[in-house]
């Protein structure tokens, strides 16, 4: 839910994002952009897949399900019939990587984790295969786990298992991007990689590590948004250090349109 000018390179003067800056300066700028839905679910679906959302079975024209409403949802992106970017490289010989929200299914039937970015190509992820959602606000600690139902929504998998719920929330960005420049370093010359970073950021419920809280003269929203430029810091270094960074195309983009007022009844999700 990051808009056009969230970040000080398309015209935030409320924000600081000099490594995104940095990124689009020593690349090409795109100006204008369509996703292939205007929510989470079926736009997921058409990035991972390249094929519209509608052939997918992850979108709906009623609101109610337009999204996977609920981890424990039996519908999923099934990899039996879809094949996701990360399967075609898998077979082409990449290595391939995933950090953070996936939102596209987990289970079929019982805990057969059909849906789940492992079965779809990914060798290694970390992240949240449900989304951020209203449930997983965060408490004073840390922790999803404000409203009593977070723990039931907001849980980390490492690969396909449950390592953490509830969720870590404060510290999620960093676990990530760990994950994400971990997976960088350990790969070599000899083989090509591919990887997706998937943020939670700068979707609502907003959240950032405590030290980050106020820095920004663009309030909560604009501290997501700097730590967010952080993670992508620390990335680009990952793959200058490993002498990555003229042989590695970045691509950064955000999905669905601007931060909206939270409350306001049937925004830009459904108009």
């Amino acid at each position: 839910d990051s808009g056009y000018s969230d970040t000080a390179i398309f015209g935030s003067a409320n924000h600081s994002t000099p490594h995104i800056d940095k990124l689009v300066r020593s690349g090409v700028q795109f100006t204008q952009w369509i996703s292939a839905a205007s929510i989470c679910t079926p736009s997921r679906a058409a990035l991972q897949t390249g094929r519209y959302a509608l052939r997918t079975g992850c979108t709906g024209v009623e609101e109610a399900r337009r999204v996977l409403p609920t981890p424990a949802n039996p519908g999923g992106l099934d990899p039996a019939k879809h094949m996701s970017i990360a399967t075609a490289l898998s077979q082409a010989g990449y290595a391939t990587g995933m950090s953070g929200k996936w939102h596209l299914g987990i289970n079929h039937d019982d805990q057969d984790r059909r849906f789940s970015p492992v079965s779809h190509g990914y060798d290694s992820y970390v992240g949240s295969p449900f989304t951020n959602s209203p449930m997983c606000a965060m408490d004073g600690d840390g922790y999803s786990q404000k409203v009593a139902s977070g723990p039931a929504y907001c849980f980390l998998f490492a690969n396909d298992t449950v390592v953490e719920q509830p969720l870590a929330l404060e510290n999620f960005t960093r676990t990530i991007t760990t994950h994400a420049t971990g997976f960088i370093a350990a790969q070599t010359s000899s083989k090509p990689w591919f990887f997706f970073m998937s943020y939670f950021h700068v979707h609502t419920p907003l959240f950032t590590q405590r030290e980050n809280s106020g820095r920004s003269k663009g309030g909560a929203f604009g501290d997501n948004v700097e730590e967010l430029d952080d993670s992508v810091g620390e990335i680009m270094a990952a793959i200058d250090a490993k002498g990555f960074a003229q042989n590695t195309l970045v691509f950064f983009t955000a999905d669905n349109g601007p931060y909206q007022e939270e409350g306001w009844p049937r925004s830009g999700r459904t108009n």
